[in-house]
């Protein structure tokens, strides 16, 4: 996932959801990321 794809996701929906895997060898990792706006 590139900068400009999460920027354009921010500016769509600024309080959306984001879910990434890591696969590293047999071993997965998987992280949840909330976007929050820090100004409204």
């Amino acid at each position: 996932m590139t900068l400009q794809s999460i920027n354009k996701k921010f500016y769509t929906n600024p309080y959306s959801n984001l879910k990434l895997t890591v696969k590293r060898g047999e071993s997965t990792l998987k992280f949840k990321f909330k976007l929050i706006p820090l100004i409204e």
